[in-house]
C-alpha cells in the first residue's frame, strides 16, 4: 500500500510540473480519505485524482470538473465546482459462513477481497488563498457502484473535507 502512495506522489509531481495551470496536492478525510491532487487550466476545467482507503481496500477516483468563482472583495478565491467521474479498487470485508451437520451449526468466517467499479458525481466548494500556497475544499461526492461486498450499491453521503498545497499558484 505505500509502494502505490509513492508512485502515485512521484506521478503527482511530474504532473505538476508538466502543466501551465494550477496544480495542487494534499489530503482529503471522508468517506474515501486519502491523497488527492487537483489540476485546474486556464479555462476553469478541472481534474481531480483520489488515491484512498475504503472500506479496509483501496480505491482510485478520477473526477473532471467545471469550476464557477463565486467570491468576490474579500473572499475573491471562493469557487464552487461541480462534476462526475468513476472509480476502480478493491475492498475487503469478512464473510461467515454457517455449516449445518446433524443438526449442529458450525459458523466459520474469512475474509474475502472483491473488485469494485463505479461512477461518481461531485459538487463542491473551494477556497484559494491568495497570501499562502494552500486551498481548502468541501464536497459531496455521491456514487453508484458494482461489485464489492454488494453487487450493487448507493452511497448517498461521502462527504469529504481536503487540504492541499498549492503550486504554482
Amino acid at each position: 500500500m505505500k509502494l502505490k502512495f509513492t508512485l502515485l506522489l512521484m506521478l503527482s509531481a511530474l504532473l505538476v510540473q508538466a502543466q501551465p495551470g494550477k496544480s495542487s496536492l494534499g489530503l482529503r478525510a471522508g468517506g474515501v480519505s486519502g491523497i488527492a491532487f487537483k489540476y485546474v487550466d486556464d479555462d476553469l476545467r478541472g481534474f481531480e485524482l483520489i488515491a484512498g482507503a475504503k472500506e479496509g481496500g483501496m480505491v482510485l477516483t478520477c473526477l473532471l470538473q467545471k469550476y464557477r468563482p463565486i467570491g468576490a472583495g474579500r473572499i475573491s478565491g471562493l469557487s464552487l465546482y461541480t462534476g462526475g467521474g468513476a472509480h476502480a479498487g478493491y475492498s475487503k470485508y469478512t464473510e461467515e459462513i454457517i455449516h449445518v451437520v446433524e443438526g449442529w451449526h458450525y459458523h466459520a468466517y474469512h475474509e474475502v477481497t472483491s473488485p469494485v467499479l463505479g461512477g461518481d458525481f461531485v459538487l463542491g466548494v473551494e477556497y484559494q488563498f491568495e497570501s499562502i500556497p494552500m486551498n481548502l475544499s468541501l464536497d459531496y461526492k455521491p456514487y453508484v457502484e458494482v461489485f464489492g461486498q454488494k453487487d450493487f450499491r448507493v452511497d448517498l453521503w461521502d462527504i469529504g473535507f481536503s487540504i492541499r498545497y498549492a503550486f504554482n499558484q
